[in-house]
Parts: C-alpha cells; sequence; structure tokens
C-alpha cells in the first residue's frame, strides 16, 4: 500500500477551502474543511453551511464567476461549467 494504512486509503478526500480577504470583507468565510470527491461537492458542502456565499461564486447559470479562481492542489482550474470537477 506505498506506506499508507487501509484507512488512509479509504478515507473520503477532504478539501481546504479558503476565500480571499476580499471575499471577507463582503461576507463572512472563514478557512474550513469540507468533504467531496469533486470541486462541485466541496462547494456544495461549503454552499450548504454558507448559502450565501453561492451567489459570490457562481453565476445565474451555477458557472464559476469568471473573476472567482480556483485552485486544486495548487494549480487553478480552468473548468467554469456546471459539475466542476477539478
Amino acid at each position: 500500500m506505498d506506506g499508507y494504512t487501509r484507512e488512509e486509503l479509504t478515507r473520503p478526500p477532504v478539501a481546504r477551502v479558503a476565500f480571499t480577504a476580499n471575499l471577507q470583507r463582503h461576507i463572512e468565510c472563514p478557512l474550513q474543511t469540507a468533504p467531496g470527491q469533486s470541486v462541485r461537492a466541496v462547494l456544495e458542502h461549503v454552499f450548504a453551511a454558507q448559502p450565501r456565499l453561492r451567489s459570490y461564486i457562481l453565476d445565474d447559470q451555477d458557472r464559476v464567476r469568471k473573476h472567482v479562481a480556483i485552485y486544486v492542489n495548487g494549480e487553478r482550474i480552468a473548468d467554469r461549467q456546471p459539475g466542476i470537477s477539478g
């Protein structure tokens, strides 16, 4: 198992979610962790805890807004469609 325990390999992924200081001036959104197999699943978890964030992050077409950057493992993702998988 390449140095990982069975528990580590079967544990659901957890993302670290951080928002910019600019967004934090408008809405409370502290650093948090959220479970999910995809960016969309993580965002849905975050939105469930803080529903007002949805309109700041997603547009009326349910796409990530053009001014919002999402990073996965330190790399910016380009997918802005509903169901982004990143």
